[in-house]
């Protein structure tokens, strides 16, 4: 695109503040530079007059390369000798230009300007890692001393730690106002700076005031309507005692108090509705409710989002509370955040949120604002709709308040989805109002067009959010919607589908439809892999997706990939550091010396741990005396403990790797680029935390040891681009990328709920700090929710829909030719699939006016057009028309081989070859074995054909049971198993143990603030105080040679073998094996669950025997943890393990062989039965 469109050439008006909507693929970054060059070019200023602000350092990258390509082409192009020279000077200067992020641009202020600030001149920006370590530091600090010395704050923490239940919890949420703090502090001066009877008030007359401006007269139409479907309901001549009573608390009337119409409007919706829908059965029958449908379902409508105001009546005692608690939290955060400007201010610091807070104080300052205002004459800033209140603060001081200078903000409002960043769309639309009042209407442009689109999907973009984003209301964050323009000829061939899952056996399942659909579109060769991306709200839904790719042989990439400090390349790293930081560390020494740094087995681990020494590393120094292996293993270990005192962190990473190999090991990986990038990222992490001040190797550990548990959204590191490879990524990573094909999955997931919950806290800048608060002070009742609280609940859910519908538009927007929603999905009762609400299926519903998600429908319409003719854009207009296919099944289609298309391999990509026909040193588990053993045929169906969660289709006979808990498909329980597990594995004391099964939760991604998990906290404390009382763990606890979730691999023929063992004890030529079980008796009695989990039982024995060649006897136990006195067990010994690994040896044979026999014996306990206890597959 060179040609100007007049939209664009309107932009590049530097005559007066303008605001430029730029639609998805319009040009916008083309028009940035050239309206950055043409001021340069036509105005007598320096590089230094013009200031681009950009969203990344990524996109500044991009702006400034786009100049530069600019100003490379019209040297090229001009004959002009003096043009030429002055793009020559501008393209030497270019490297000086002020294109930057808002932190990079405050930065170079404040160095500037540092005395006047206030700061030291040699003040160091800080990360948020280094941040939230001096946050936390600082209010453990405080805590503890309140604890001590009961000072006079030592109330508000008490009140504080009684209200959200512990100092950890107190902690966090101080830390979070800590980093909110630019808002935390104008609450202060605006509302906490008042009494508790003036905030009590302030909160009720603002509740008051949004509710009225929300609802207005609704409230008296929903009486009428309630009042005219009770009158219809007292027609009928009989159950009408419902509709009496209706009636009856209609006539005592409504009342002129606000809240007594809520408290009664809720009475009124409680007793005519059930389930979300009015009552049919003794109040309003079927044919009524067709007769008076439209009221209906204004009335239903109405209750499901009218039922977050649901504070009782005592709201005046929940409004006191609130303003009690915010109160104390404000005392605590003051004194908290007082500690940490000054911890900063003492190392000369300044974190992120400073370079902003404290550009804005500095702007204050007349003669600061005089002098920049005379250098900086021209701002842009890009992606606007993504700015903050703060950021406003900095722009519009600098110009005066558009009395001076030039102001271009671009942006759009449709595209903004960082909401859960700080992103204030208020601000995008007070800035557009400050520049008509300062120029006029016409300085609000549009960029209408997109070269991106084709007309098909130009005309599904513009029907869907035409529909979607109508009738707006700024107070949710709503936005208008203005139809694309299509700047794209109607030449490529472009398709629009739904690939849904109905979870059935007539259905392929998701990630099987995306795999197939990709080879279906490759297959011809007219769509490359690398034009295809597949989008997500989450990455985590990758992995299943990712499955089908690797089946399928689809090479493909994950972009921004998170968890890079859970990479197991990290942990093995993170290892070594925590040995030599503490030599004492047997964790961290054992995991070094399994890891690919030494590659111990476990039968020498084994033989390790026999060693009488105290500490793991005093073992190996004295068998190293005997075996030269180890002493080798020592001796380098020794060495790195030596330089660990003296060498920076980020050269002894590199000694330790390229003494022990694992360079070698990682380069000869199939996805080596991506390993050795990583460890890259970490020595470059190394690097930066030393060159802090008085940063050890022990801080370097600790800060790792916070990464790996809490931090799980840092990206792996980055690599180049691939021409072979699918691309996977989220929404929010694909902004600003286009691809000629994209699946848009998950599309009826839903996301996280944002009310406020018991014991959590959110801060508004308007409503103030909102918890929900108990009654009197009793902490262990019910906690409520003032109306205020409601409110907020209320303006945030309509916020969140607003910005789920704009995070649709940017995943639409993305593709250029071709889109497919996929999404899973079962119908209801009258066989309809009706689509979980706020998921995206649901808002494609709504917005095509879809009844039901199957067969074709089409889309016919009038599309725009504006196609370049000699030079010139003409527009046109055209009825396009498209049809769209919902797609439940694709025919298998033929997988590539490697005489078919050869893809050039890329260290990038993951590797997708298969197997050949007899599959050798595969993996057996001992849950693979007890599996085949119960049924041969329900192996098949998990394990072969992937139908473990068969039984979630069937009716809801709940008569079953299944021995096998790693086949649950119950969250709940298998969360709550694993986390007993683990307790156990740790030997958790009881006194720590809820506070370690809070943290547990986290890493399993439960919040374990709620009611629920506060239920789920106390039934697992409770489970694991009766079994540490019990007679059978003080017999276990008598034993000193054990091993906790003790791992075995073992190779047998030509697999391995492999199982974990929750607790083996070794006792001379004994060994006993307990096996933890978290599941009833309440069905089947203990000898008959150890009857069926003895084969996994006698595997578990046959690897013990495989390790220990000595062993005479193991004894295999079972220990039921909610009725510990019941321990089942029996004795194994060699003979009887010898002929066990004949009958392995069998069951191998059969899976490799496709035998898979029924044993209907298994029927009645198996969750692939019917009510009749026979098996639903019939074969």
């Amino acid at each position: 695109m060179s040609t100007l469109t007049p939209y664009q050439l309107d932009a590049l008006n530097f005559e007066k503040h303008i605001s430029l909507t730029a639609n998805a693929g319009s040009g916008k970054t083309f028009v940035l530079a050239r309206r950055f060059l043409a001021i340069l070019l036509e105005k007598d200023i320096t590089l230094d007059n013009v200031v681009a602000i950009t969203f990344t350092e990524k996109a500044a990258a991009e702006l400034y390369k786009k100049i530069a390509d600019e100003l490379d082409s019209r040297i090229k192009e001009s004959g002009d000798d003096k043009v030429i020279r002055k793009l020559e000077k501008i393209r030497r200067q270019l490297v000086s230009a002020k294109i930057s992020t808002i932190h990079s641009f405050c930065t170079d202020v404040l160095k500037e300007f540092s005395p006047e600030a206030g700061i030291d001149a040699n003040f160091s920006p800080i990360d948020n890692r280094l941040s939230d370590e001096l946050i936390s530091a600082v209010i453990e600090e405080l805590i503890s001393e309140l604890m001590k010395k009961k000072g006079e704050l030592f109330n508000d923490l008490k009140n504080m730690i009684r209200l959200f239940g512990s100092r950890v919890i107190v902690s966090k949420h101080l830390k979070s106002l800590i980093a909110r703090r630019s808002i935390v502090k104008k609450l202060y001066a605006e509302i906490y700076s008042k009494g508790e009877k003036e905030i009590s008030t302030y909160f009720n007359e603002t509740f008051l005031e949004y509710f009225h401006k929300i609802f207005g007269d609704e409230i008296i139409s929903i009486f009428d309507h309630i009042e005219l479907i009770n009158n219809v309901a007292l027609q009928t001549s009989k159950n009408t005692e419902l509709a009496v009573a209706i009636k009856q608390l209609l006539e005592a009337g409504i009342g002129n108090n606000t809240f007594q119409k809520i408290l009664n409007l809720n009475q009124l919706l409680k007793m005519m509705m059930t389930g979300g829908k009015i009552r049919t059965r003794g109040y309003l029958n079927k044919n009524q409710r067709e007769e008076y449908i439209s009221v209906v379902e204004t009335i239903e409508s109405f209750a499901a989002e009218f039922k977050v105001f649901d504070f009782d009546e005592n709201y005046k005692d929940s409004e006191k509370q609130l303003a009690k608690a915010g109160l104390s939290i404000m005392n605590l955060w003051s004194e908290a955040l007082r500690r940490y400007e000054d911890k900063k201010h003492q190392l000369r610091y300044l974190d992120f949120e400073d370079l902003l807070l404290v550009t804005q104080d500095l702007l204050k300052r007349v003669d600061v604002i005089e002098y920049l205002s005379r250098r900086y004459q021209y701002f842009m800033v890009d992606e606007y709709q993504d700015t903050n209140e703060t950021q406003y603060n900095i722009f519009i001081p600098i110009l005066d308040h558009l009395k001076r200078g030039n102001l271009f903000i671009v942006g759009d409002e449709k595209q903004s989805i960082y909401m859960f960043r700080g992103a204030d769309l208020e601000i995008f639309k007070k800035t557009q109002d400050d520049i008509k009042k300062a120029a006029d209407d016409k300085s609000l442009l549009e960029l209408p067009h997109s070269f991106r689109l084709s007309p098909e999907l130009t005309l599904f973009t513009n029907k869907l959010f035409s529909r979607l984003f109508d009738k707006p209301d700024l107070t949710f964050n709503e936005v208008e919607y203005n139809e694309l323009i299509c700047a794209k000829s109607p030449s490529n061939k472009s398709e629009v589908g739904f690939l849904i899952s109905e979870k059935d056996d007539a259905s392929d399942d998701e990630s099987e439809l995306i795999a197939k659909k990709i080879l279906e579109l490759t297959d011809k060769n007219e769509i490359k892999l690398k034009d295809i991306a597949i989008l997500s709200r989450k990455r985590k839904l990758f992995s299943e997706v990712e499955k089908a790719l690797i089946k399928y042989k689809i090479p493909y990439l994950i972009y921004g990939g998170k968890g890079f400090f859970q990479r197991q390349e990290v942990y093995d790293v993170f290892n070594y550091l925590s040995f030599l930081a503490n030599p004492n560390n047997d964790a961290a020494l054992i995991g070094i010396l399994r890891s690919p740094f030494y590659t111990l087995s476990d039968t020498e681990l084994f033989e390790l741990s026999l060693e009488e020494e105290e500490s793991y590393f005093e073992k190996l120094k004295l068998l190293s005396n005997k075996k030269q292996k180890l002493r080798n293993v020592y001796e380098q270990l020794n060495k790195h403990l030596q330089l660990a005192r003296t060498m920076q962190i980020s050269m002894l990473i590199r000694e330790i790797l390229m003494d022990t190999g694992y360079w070698a090991i990682l380069a000869s990986k199939n996805n080596s680029l991506q390993y050795i990038s990583n460890i890259e990222k970490l020595i470059t992490a190394a690097n930066d935390f030393s060159g802090q001040r008085s940063r050890t190797l022990f801080d370097f550990v600790n800060y790792l040891e916070d990464a790996i548990n809490s931090t799980e959204d840092e990206s792996q590191a980055a690599l180049l681009s691939t021409d072979n490879a699918v691309k996977l990524m989220t929404i929010h990573a694909s902004k600003g990328l286009e691809f000629p094909v994209v699946f848009l999955i998950d599309a009826n997931g839903v996301g996280l709920d944002d009310k406020v919950k018991s014991k959590g806290i959110s801060v508004d800048k308007r409503f103030g700090i909102l918890t929900k608060t108990p009654l009197n002070h009793d902490y262990f009742s019910q906690y409520h929710s003032a109306p205020i609280v409601c409110m907020y609940n209320y303006i945030t859910r309509k916020k969140t829909i607003a910005e789920l519908k704009r995070l649709l538009y940017v995943g639409v927007t993305r593709a250029e030719n071709s889109l497919f929603v996929t999404a899973s999905i079962k119908r209801n009762r009258d066989g309809v699939l009706n689509p979980s609400k706020g998921s995206f299926l649901d808002l494609l519903k709504e917005g095509l006016s879809i009844d039901d998600f199957s067969g074709t429908f089409n889309i016919e319409g009038t599309v725009n057009f504006m196609l370049e003719e000699n030079e010139k854009f003409i527009r046109t207009e055209r009825i396009i028309s498209i049809s769209i296919h919902v797609i439940n099944q694709i025919d298998a289609p033929q997988i590539k081989t490697d005489d078919q298309e050869t893809y050039e391999q890329s260290d990038l990509v993951v590797s997708t070859q298969t197997i050949s026909d007899l599959i050798k040193n595969e993996i057996i588990s001992a849950t693979k074995i007890a599996v085949f053993n119960q049924c041969p045929f329900k192996y098949y169906l998990i394990y072969e054909l992937g139908y473990s969660a068969l039984h979630s289709k069937m009716s809801s006979d709940n008569s079953f049971i299944d021995y096998s808990e790693e086949d649950s498909d119950e969250l709940s329980a298998n969360i709550k198993g694993s986390i007993i597990h683990k307790l156990l594995e740790e030997d958790t004391p009881l006194d720590l143990i809820k506070s370690r099964i809070s943290d547990l939760m986290k890493s399993f991604g439960e919040r374990p603030n709620s009611d629920e998990s506060n239920e789920t906290i106390n039934s697992i404390y409770k489970s694991v105080k009766n079994y540490y009382s019990s007679e059978i763990y003080s017999k276990i606890k008598g034993y000193k040679n054990f091993r906790n979730e003790f791992e075995i691999y073992t190779k047998l023929n030509d697999y391995f073998i492999y199982g974990i063992l929750d607790k083996v004890i070794f006792d001379d030529e004994s060994v006993l094996i307990f096996d933890y079980k978290t599941d009833s008796l309440q069905k089947f009695t203990a000898e008959e669950k150890l009857e069926n989990y003895k084969p996994q039982l006698k595997f578990y024995a046959l690897l013990i025997s495989k390790l220990l060649r000595n062993v005479k006897q193991v004894t295999c136990s079972l220990i039921f943890i909610e009725d510990p006195e019941k321990v089942p067990s029996f004795k194994v010994y060699p003979d009887q393990l010898k002929n066990f690994e004949e009958e392995l040896e069998q069951i191998v044979y059969s899976m490799r062989n496709g035998i898979f026999k029924t044993k209907t014996s298994h029927c009645k306990s198996c969750y692939f039965s019917d009510s009749k206890n026979e098996c639903v597959v019939k074969h």
